[in-house]
């Protein structure tokens, strides 16, 4: 079965496996270019442009602080240099569940944050752990309370990653009240987690 890799008219990830047609025991590497020709609307990661100014345009000021959840890695890391070229002192911060800090300390654990903390340290994460200032860890308990606060009180219906990354980015925010402008990114939504966390 082929997990659900379009969101938002974008591919997800950036690479894909999905079972050989001809061994189910064996796995093919699809390319996103290769999908692309059945599917003209998608736009891949390989092609958008890390460096788009969008986020930056909307900032009152540049950013001192980005938050993010390490899924592929992808995003923290291409944000982050955005980032970096209009504030050379940003402080850039990865985002894993407290029950598996696998990047901080190696710890693989079950959790409830799908999306981050694959139990795996990413390549790109690998490559270019020198640019992440320090990892935050946020537990799975706090994420859900959260995501059920933020479609309470404020109407965002969002999942687990999403009340991770506001937990995240209040908390440096009290630590380190003189960071003014806190980036975090909300990944997910909260209709596929109406069952599991929303309805209870």
């Amino acid at each position: 079965m082929e997990p659900d890799l379009i969101r938002d008219g974008r591919l997800e990830p950036a690479t894909l496996l999905r079972p050989d047609v001809d061994d189910d025991r064996a796995f093919k590497l699809e390319r996103p270019t290769e999908r692309r020709e059945q599917r003209p609307e998608i736009v891949t990661r390989d092609e958008a442009d890390v460096g788009d100014p969008e986020i930056l345009e909307q900032l009152p000021a540049p950013p001192d602080a980005l938050v993010a959840g390490v899924g592929t890695g992808g995003t923290l890391i291409g944000v982050g240099q955005a980032f970096r070229a209009a504030n050379p002192d940003v402080l850039i911060l990865g985002l894993e569940p407290g029950e598996s800090r696998t990047i901080c300390c190696g710890e693989i654990a079950l959790h409830a944050i799908e999306g981050i903390a694959d139990g795996f340290v990413p390549g790109i994460i690998a490559r270019h752990r020198s640019e992440i200032g320090d990892m935050i860890s946020v537990s799975s308990d706090e994420a859900v309370d959260e995501m059920r606060r933020l479609a309470r009180e404020h109407g965002i219906f969002v999942g687990p990653s999403s009340g991770a990354h506001m937990v995240a980015a209040k908390r440096l925010h009290s630590e380190r009240p003189e960071l003014r402008t806190i980036v975090t990114l909300f990944c997910d939504e909260g209709e596929k987690y109406i069952a599991d966390h929303h309805a209870r």
